[in-house]
């Protein structure tokens, strides 16, 4: 009896020691946190840029206007708004003026460039009627009957290249939060039997004495839950630091690149990452506890 009150006593040791489990412990569970912030982040910040991209494209086409030697400018770009206007589907036809072209073309060439020493077609902005049906390559051949010089450009391959991509990277970040989520537990699973196998003497004697296999991994349960949250927590503040570093070092209204500033719900969406950690860290540590104690005779 006396020894089963010194070995109820002596439970909180059978926890790993601060000096050589618990920070190492602390410090790799932050990175794998780490890394499944930043994949999630990654994730939703594609997400975002590629739904905003593929809406502008899916609702607009564009009509180039080369230069014909039979028809001046002026009667290309009128009827080529006349056929386009009277198309059904079409909300809009608006020619691009000087400015508007010249704005398009900075991202290449810079501010300097003329227009006038550039052989730059004419463009039309079309814009669709939300959700309507449009023949578009009916459409294109008529423009080509009709305009010497016209092409309609539906943007349908880009935008399916763009959200077959964001399909793909979105693949990648999902078996990559699988993989960190594995390596955790592995971990947990090592540090959990590596504190049962230094204290194994203690909970000999406490599962002799008669003490529940749950009570004895509820210290387990415990501990991987503060570690997972503390470090989650941790993971997560360095994540949003690092997102916020790559965002300020972006150039503004750049081209080219999408817009990685993190919206004001991303940082709250984060944070169900350290929730999830602490849960997996706690949920691995019980059972592994339980499996071990079951082996016991």
């Amino acid at each position: 009896m006396n020894q089963g009150r010194r070995a109820m006593a002596e439970f909180r040791s059978i926890l790993p020691p601060d000096n050589t489990m618990r920070a190492p412990l602390l410090a790799v569970m932050a990175i794998m946190t780490y890394l499944a912030a930043l994949s999630l982040a990654g994730a939703v910040i594609l997400h975002r840029a590629t739904a905003a991209w593929t809406s502008d494209l899916a609702g607009a086409v564009t009509v180039q206007i080369k230069p014909s030697p039979t028809v001046t400018p002026e009667v290309q770009r009128t009827d080529a708004v006349k056929v386009l206007s009277a198309a059904p589907g079409i909300a809009e036809a608006r020619p691009l003026n000087d400015d508007d072209v010249k704005k398009l073309i900075e991202p290449w060439l810079g501010q300097s460039a003329e227009l006038r020493d550039l052989p730059v077609p004419q463009l039309i902005d079309v814009r669709l009627v939300p959700h309507a049906t449009v023949d578009l390559a009916a459409l294109g051949a008529r423009l080509a009957e009709k305009v010497p010089g016209a092409t309609l450009d539906d943007h349908r391959g880009w935008n399916d290249r763009l959200l077959r991509l964001s399909h793909q990277v979105s693949g990648l970040g999902i078996a990559v939060l699988m993989l960190i989520t594995m390596a955790t537990v592995g971990i947990v699973i090592f540090a959990t039997r590596a504190g049962l196998r230094a204290n194994h003497e203690t909970v000999e004697v406490l599962h002799l004495v008669g003490a529940r296999d749950g009570f004895i991994a509820q210290a387990f349960e415990r501990h991987f839950l503060w570690v997972g949250l503390r470090a989650g927590a941790l993971g997560v503040g360095l994540a949003v630091l690092t997102m916020l570093a790559i965002a300020i070092s972006l150039p503004r209204g750049d081209f080219f690149l999408p817009d990685l500033t993190l919206a004001w719900t991303d940082p709250v969406a984060l944070l169900l990452v350290p929730m999830i950690a602490a849960l997996v860290a706690m949920l691995t540590a019980r059972l592994t506890v339980l499996n071990v104690l079951r082996a016991l005779p």
